[in-house]
């Protein structure tokens, strides 16, 4: 089977091998210096990882005769197949054992030997070196599907379908087939496929039926394709059972015999072979989702996943995901996903992966059936899932969880994500870390909830044995309610007006009956000096009794006869008491100690700016542009 290359070589640069000369070597693998050169590109290609290139450059040796280096390439490549393709292998071996020198032939014997003692029986058959390039060019083939190269898949089994051993033949004409549908080329596969069946041969005759009905039902002849399926269950191995199911969803949805595929697919999932009755629980699990009946649905994905067959207990599990996702069973559905990543290949598992990554996002999950628009389920769901996260120890994934249930603006559901979320900061950030948490309700317009949630977060604590920080998070409950509400102010000021029609006539209201600790004023440390305005004239006495100082309206203030209020004050408003002599007028609108009283005001949520000498102009302090806000970053850097 003398033949050119098929594929180029991906040799490294460095090899120091030319292409086209090893065109030229292999044109002439009889030759022994020819077959050294072959042999260097074939060792270069099996360092790197290139097993099928590899096979592709031994086999022109072993197919050019050299008789030294012929049976020492057939050891090579059994070494390359061992861990594909088993039957290959021991008939690479044999051949290098039947036909090698010492060396080799007793390398090939001691391979069989390794083989025996981990149960494996060796070929004791002798094998022609057709049989070893059929066999090695069928794993070429295999080998260049997975890594996505249907090109050179096709030439490499168009090549091993000219081997004269029937087997090899029956196999590289089912193979062929099957890529050249993959490939697009219906037409082209239709006669390989027939070609496979009409071999006879039990095994791979019943794969290109399979292969080839669904062609035919693409075609709108589903008449002939289930005559097809019929035919290869007389066959052997899992492709004579999986025609069983093919025979079950087509008599289902092709046919409009939903009794008869039900029954037919039940019959294979009762069956002995494991691939098949997987494939048939997935195909009733699925027809019977269709049709309603949701229970069956789920038990029939279950059992098809308890089996652990790679080819469908995977796509099983995915699809028992979304079943439960549509009944709110998120946690379910996020076990379902991750048992699919254990017992599924590449691309079952990586949408296994995929689905687990939008779980986090249950808004995202608009395939999977659920309400979109319904605060409380994305909420609820969003929630379950940062709690499985977290079982996992995945925090990123949790966090941004509990902060989808807090855009939700659900009454409950947001409050609690932004609890758990204030729990998890303050085990790193204290208090500061609570209150960036619940601070972002208002930063999306759910400030209303913010009670709620210290309250929330206070059970957490309390919880976690934190009963100190729980008793701290309760006290900010009515305090933030009030807040909310307008009646006290937001941290930062440091004065309250009286209600309006109270008695205090638009005075300075005193919390306490008179007693208390005067709260400090931020803008003011204790035992520091005064800042620089005008002097004012030093008071020399309380004054005679009964006199009271004034309001700037005039009117009597209420509380202590003169002095410093020993009642705690908290406001935005302007302190315009005198602390002159009762005798003294208070500083009209515009004075100087107007302007030095004004200058102790500091706006809300801001440190006050330096003050400035009285000659100086007074700038307003800056704020934030529009559309900023001043609140630290919603997640701390170490999360």
């Amino acid at each position: 089977m003398t033949r050119k290359i098929g594929r180029i070589p991906p040799l490294p640069p460095d090899s120091g091998l030319n292409v086209a000369i090893l065109a030229m070597a292999a044109s002439m693998s009889g030759n022994r210096e020819s077959a050294e050169m072959l042999a260097e590109c074939a060792e270069t290609l099996l360092e790197t990882g290139a097993r099928a290139d590899a096979l592709d450059w031994f086999s022109f040796i072993l197919e050019g005769g050299e008789p030294e280096l012929a049976p020492h390439a057939a050891l090579r490549m059994g070494d390359a197949l061992v861990d594909d393709d088993m039957e290959a292998a021991q008939a690479a071996w044999r051949h290098a054992a039947d036909h090698g020198a010492e060396k080799v032939a007793k390398a090939a014997e001691e391979n069989q030997k390794v083989l025996a003692r981990h149960d494996v029986p060796p070929r004791t058959a002798p094998a022609t070196a057709e049989e070893v390039v059929g066999r090695a060019a069928l794993a070429r083939g295999r080998m260049w599907v997975g890594e996505g190269d249907l090109d050179a898949a096709i030439k490499a089994f168009g090549q091993a379908a000219e081997s004269p051993l029937p087997d090899v033949a029956a196999e590289a004409y089912a193979y062929l087939g099957s890529a050249l549908s993959m490939a697009g080329a219906p037409d082209e596969a239709v006669p390989m496929l027939e070609r496979a069946i009409a071999t006879g041969h039990r095994r791979y005759g019943p794969m290109a039926a399979v292969d080839l009905s669904s062609i035919l039902t693409a075609r709108g002849q589903a008449d002939r394709a289930l005559a097809v399926l019929r035919h290869a269950q007389h066959g052997e191995g899992w492709a004579a059972a999986m025609a069983a199911v093919n025979i079950g969803v087509l008599l289902a949805r092709e046919l409009g015999d939903l009794h008869g595929g039900l029954a037919e697919l039940r019959r294979v999932a009762a069956g002995p072979d494991s691939t098949a009755a997987a494939g048939g629980l997935f195909n009733l699990a699925t027809l019977l989702e269709e049709y309603g009946d949701a229970a069956g649905a789920r038990q029939a994905y279950q059992d098809a996943v308890n089996l652990e067959q790679p080819t469908f207990s995977c796509k099983a599990a995915v699809n028992l995901g979304i079943l439960l996702t549509r009944e709110h069973d998120f946690q379910g559905a996020g076990a379902a996903w991750t048992r699919a990543l254990h017992v599924g290949g590449p691309e079952d598992a990586a949408k296994a992966q995929e689905m687990l990554a939008r779980l986090d996002g249950i808004g995202e999950l608009s395939e999977a059936g659920v309400d979109l628009n319904d605060p409380e389920t994305a909420g609820a769901g969003a929630i379950q899932a940062a709690e499985h996260f977290l079982a996992e120890g995945e925090l990123q994934q949790a966090l941004r969880c509990y902060e989808r249930a807090m855009d939700t603006g659900h009454p409950m559901q947001a409050p609690w994500g932004a609890a758990f979320v204030a729990y998890l900061f303050s085990r790193e950030h204290g208090e500061q870390g609570a209150q960036t948490a619940i601070g972002r309700l208002s930063e999306i317009g759910c400030g209303a909830l913010e009670p709620r949630a210290w309250f929330l977060f206070g059970v957490l604590m309390a919880r976690a044995g934190d009963l100190i920080a729980a008793d701290a998070a309760w006290r900010r409950v009515p305090r933030t309610a009030r807040d909310r509400a307008g009646r006290l102010p937001r941290r930062g000021r440091s004065a309250v007006g009286a209600a309006p029609g109270s008695g205090a006539g638009g005075g300075v209201v005193r919390l306490g009956a008179g007693g208390g600790r005067r709260p400090h004023r931020r803008g003011r440390p204790r035992g520091a000096r005064p800042r620089p305005g005008p002097p004012r004239p030093r008071r020399r006495g309380r004054g005679p009794p009964g006199v009271r100082d004034r309001a700037p309206d005039g009117r009597a203030q209420r509380g202590r006869r003169s002095g410093r209020p020993r009642g705690g004050v908290a406001s935005g408003l302007t302190d315009t008491r005198s602390r002159r002599s009762p005798r003294a007028a208070p500083p009209t609108a515009g004075s100087a100690g107007d302007r030095r009283r004004t200058a102790r005001v500091r706006p809300p949520g801001r440190r006050p700016p330096r003050p400035s000498p009285a000659s100086a102009p007074r700038r307003a302090p800056a704020r934030p542009p529009a559309g900023r806000s001043c609140r630290p970053p919603a997640w701390p850097a170490s999360w």
